[in-house]
């Protein structure tokens, strides 16, 4: 009867084990499923950039930035956004104060002046009035007029935050001319 007893008791021990591995086996699955299916938050220290909701990649194209254009900044809680011009293959010819010039003897001027940006729930919210207007406002109000079509990335933005820097390459909707319509001339 004892060797019974023994017997029962080592049974019951290895049914407890066994049990107990099952239910962490059941939490460790529980936890790697509902860890993966968070976002990871922005580790401190680097910066994380979305444009509209769509993440960006640093030192990438952004495409056209809309006025009115929200960028959110993960992994900073004080940050500091600078505007350069930029030119890579999309030359173009402009005239400033009358004299004529070519993009690409702006490129790293500084245009920030160019673009109004305020406070945004987790960034900042971009604006601006056209091309024309972005760069007399760096060049002191001087009268500018872009003879073409200004198209592609055609501003570097530099978002800082202490020793982390983020940067990403833009272009900005056509500028809309004035238009006068004559409803003399329109025929439906």
């Amino acid at each position: 009867m004892a060797n019974k007893v023994k017997h029962n008791k080592f049974t019951t021990i290895i049914y407890v084990v066994i049990v107990l591995l099952v239910l962490v086996a059941v939490a460790g699955v529980i936890v790697h499923f509902t860890r993966n299916s968070q976002t990871p938050p922005a580790e401190e220290g680097i910066l994380s950039v979305s444009i509209d909701g769509e993440n960006v990649a640093n030192g990438s194209s952004a495409g056209t930035l809309v006025s009115g254009t929200v960028i959110a900044v993960d992994g900073a809680t004080d940050c500091s956004v600078a505007v350069y011009a930029y030119c890579s293959d999309n030359d173009f010819e402009l005239t400033v104060d009358g004299d004529v010039y070519y993009w690409s003897e702006f490129t790293d001027l500084n245009v920030t002046e160019g673009f109004t940006f305020s406070t945004a729930e987790s960034g900042f919210e971009v604006k601006y009035t056209g091309f024309t207007d972005i760069v007399s406002k760096s060049q002191s109000g001087a009268e500018v007029n872009a003879v073409d079509m200004v198209s592609g990335n055609i501003f570097r933005m530099v978002i800082t935050s202490g020793e982390s820097e983020f940067e990403f390459f833009f272009g900005i909707s056509a500028e809309i001319a004035d238009i006068a319509l004559d409803i003399y001339h329109i025929v439906f």
